[in-house]
C-alpha cells in the first residue's frame, strides 16, 4: 500500500536451484621429489555438464574431475554445474615424493696388486644422474655416469666406492661397491 492508500500484488516464482553435490575426492602423491605425477579425481553429481576446478575456482575444465600431471602443492576444489551453482570442497594437499631409491650397483670383485680391474657399473632407477664418491661421507666425487674406472683410486687392502642418483636435484642413498686389492 502507497500513500493513496492504493496496493498491488503479483505472484513470483523463485526457483532455487541445488548445488552440485561432491561425493568423493581422491589423490596419489607425487613419487619422486621434485617430480609431477601426482593426480586428483573429483566425483560429483548436478545438472550436467558439470566443470571441475582444482584453483578455487579461478578456472574450470570439464574433464569428468581427472587432474593429472600434478605436482607438490595444496589444489582448493570446486565443482560448477550448468545453472552456475558452485560447490566449494576441501583443498587437497599433493606431497612432495621422496629423494630416489639407491641405484643398482654391480658385484664386488677382489683383484691381485697390479691387476687392472674391471670398470664399475651401476643402473639410475628413475633415469637421473650417476655420482660415484671413494669416501662414506659422500663428498669426495670420482666419477660420473653408468660405469666408472675405479683404478686410479685403488690401493692394497678393501675400497669402497659408493654411487647415488640424483633426480630433481634430490639425491639418493648410496649402493657401495666393494673392491680388495690382494697385496703380492
Amino acid at each position: 500500500t502507497d500513500a493513496n492508500n492504493c496496493s498491488n500484488t503479483a505472484n513470483v516464482t523463485v526457483t532455487v536451484n541445488p548445488l552440485p553435490t561432491i561425493s568423493n575426492i581422491s589423490h596419489t602423491d607425487v613419487t619422486i621429489c621434485g617430480g609431477s605425477d601426482g593426480t586428483i579425481t573429483i566425483t560429483a553429481s548436478g545438472v550436467n555438464p558439470l566443470s571441475y576446478s582444482i584453483n578455487g575456482g579461478t578456472t574450470y575444465v570439464q574433464n569428468g574431475g581427472t587432474f593429472t600431471g600434478l605436482s607438490q602443492g595444496n589444489y582448493p576444489i570446486a565443482v560448477m554445474d550448468n545453472n552456475g551453482c558452485i560447490a566449494n570442497g576441501p583443498t587437497i594437499s599433493i606431497s612432495n615424493g621422496s629423494a630416489p631409491p639407491a641405484p643398482t650397483a654391480g658385484n664386488n670383485q677382489i683383484f691381485c696388486q697390479g691387476v687392472t680391474a674391471a670398470n664399475l657399473a651401476a643402473t639410475a632407477v628413475f633415469g637421473g644422474t650417476l655420482t660415484w664418491y671413494n669416501d662414506p661421507g659422500l663428498t669426495n666425487i670420482v666419477g660420473t655416469g653408468t660405469t666408472f674406472n675405479p683404478n686410479s683410486y685403488l690401493t692394497v687392502g678393501i675400497n669402497n666406492f659408493y654411487v647415488t642418483e640424483t633426480v630433481s636435484g634430490c639425491e639418493s642413498p648410496s649402493s657401495t661397491v666393494t673392491i680388495t686389492v690382494n697385496s703380492l
